[in-house]
């Protein structure tokens, strides 16, 4: 059975590290809601908090003792407070698919790169000289509306506006804008920082090993 299609677009996008600890407040902020693998046929599509949180804590974990695993899939599911925005189909005996149908807050591994030619940083980038930091997660500011096909504004009458609003403003509240240092220049980026992340991340795998500092205030 098909699935009627999601059209959004003109995403509010934030790019956030955050120790385990801060991860697990952060969803204790959030209250009541779900989160779906979205990207794959499984066998439940619907993901646990405490899943989600094992395996951020066992990612937080790798880093800090030198190493990066791959969590790509696991750190990568929509948050939603209400089922209705998520359809589920079952395509294969047992093997369901989970899409959005309504705007969700969608959740990404994130890696940045770091740009020898211009000196810049590039958000949800991936390749061998990419820097894994954390999760970006994005909201849709236009939904076209699958009975008309109109497209309207997605203003607080869609459920996770609000959600998404809290979301960010506990971003604003518990982390900070990055300065990485590369080549002895600072640079200011938007990719925010948990406060709590300060005493370890400029022992990030990654990091040491392209000369990159994060400055610490």
């Amino acid at each position: 059975m098909s699935l009627q299609r999601y059209n959004v677009s003109k995403w509010i996008k934030h790019q956030l590290l955050v120790d385990e600890t801060e991860m697990t407040s952060l969803f204790d902020h959030l209250g009541s809601f779900f989160l779906y693998n979205v990207s794959e046929l499984v066998s439940d599509p619907k993901i646990s908090k405490e899943g989600f949180l094992k395996t951020y804590q066992a990612y937080i974990a790798a880093l800090k003792r030198g190493e990066v695993i791959d969590v790509r899939r696991e750190l990568s599911p929509a948050l939603t407070t209400v089922e209705e925005a998520v359809a589920v189909r079952e395509m294969k005996p047992n093997l369901f698919l989970a899409k959005p149908v309504l705007p969700v807050v969608q959740m990404q591994k994130h890696n940045f790169l770091p740009s020898s030619v211009d000196g810049k940083f590039y958000p949800m980038v991936l390749g061998q000289e990419s820097i894994s930091w954390g999760v970006q997660v994005a909201y849709p500011q236009i939904f076209q509306n699958p009975e008309d096909q109109s497209y309207v504004k997605v203003g607080a009458d869609f459920s996770n506006t609000p959600f998404f609003a809290k979301l960010t403003r506990w971003i604003r509240d518990f982390s900070s804008p990055t300065t990485l240092i590369w080549n002895q220049i600072k640079t200011a980026t938007p990719l925010r920082l948990g406060k709590k992340c300060y005493p370890w991340i400029n022992t990030h795998p990654q990091l040491m090993a392209q000369g990159i500092t994060v400055h610490v205030y």
